[in-house]
């Protein structure tokens, strides 16, 4: 995997682990340092495109679609499908998943965020801190545990020119990596596997708990879980989920069903 782009995320990551970390449940935030509301973007991320095309016969041939889409389905859980990258996942009700530069995403931080301050912070950080890998991200709201609470976030990216396979060789790797001074904080991981979910993916999957300090000599502990699947031969998709490790009980669940949505899609 590229070795630049994803030590770079990791330790972007532990700042903005910080912004959680520094508040929780019940408590009073604070707006982050730094942050210029006016860089929300107003951009609206392309969904399904399609260029009609003829033969030489001037008789139409199949379109191909491109972009992103995501719908609120019926049951109350949300599909994200990203016909670029070729796959399609689904988050739980209670998850506020949002394209970056999105309508959804400056709807969300304007009604969602203005009874959520940890929400509004932790988005409009999200917005300073954006790159063009990001695809998605997904706030873990869970109002059923607790209103207005920002009980983690998770992170899809997509990374193209990657022909780094999904193996043994490279789940190893990618454990020293994340474990590294450059990974997440104080990161020990529990958890390091391939496996296959529910649609024949094949995945690595690395979890363990991440310490970091809330500054006030206190340390507050995320449960994180990566994910790393391609969709294609040369590219592959990186999924990071943290949340408050106190609740893992709860939301551990909800990751899982995650992961077993992921299924390939033709464009």
């Amino acid at each position: 995997m590229n070795q630049n782009y994803l030590p770079h995320t990791l330790s972007t990551l532990g700042i903005l682990m910080a912004i959680v970390a520094c508040v929780l449940p019940g408590q009073a935030v604070q707006p982050a340092p730094g942050m210029d509301p006016n860089a929300v973007a107003t951009a609206v991320e392309g969904t399904a495109q399609a260029a009609a095309h003829q033969t030489a016969a001037a008789q139409p041939v199949p379109t191909r679609r491109t972009g992103t889409i995501i719908e609120q389905l019926e049951d109350g859980t949300t599909r994200y499908s990203d016909y670029d990258a070729g796959f399609e996942i689904i988050f739980p009700d209670g998850w506020l998943p949002v394209r970056p530069h999105s309508e959804e995403f400056n709807a969300a931080l304007a009604k969602e965020g203005k009874a959520n301050p940890m929400l509004r912070n932790y988005m409009e950080f999200d917005l300073a801190e954006y790159t063009a890998f990001d695809r998605l991200y997904a706030y873990i709201l869970r109002p059923d545990i607790e209103k207005n609470v920002l009980f983690g976030f998770t992170y899809l990216e997509w990374l193209t020119g990657d022909s780094v396979p999904i193996d043994s060789l490279s789940l190893q790797k990618e454990v020293q990596r994340v474990e590294s001074a450059e990974g997440l904080p104080a990161f020990h991981a529990d958890t390091a596997q391939l496996l296959e979910n529910n649609n024949d993916v094949s995945m690595m999957e690395i979890g363990g708990p991440s310490a970091r300090n809330n500054g006030q000599g206190e340390f507050v502990t995320f449960y994180a879980t990566i994910i790393y699947f391609k969709p294609a031969p040369d590219s592959i998709v990186r999924i990071l989920f943290g949340f408050f490790q106190e609740y893992q009980f709860e939301i551990a669940p909800d990751v899982d069903f995650i992961i077993q949505s992921v299924i390939p899609i033709e464009p």
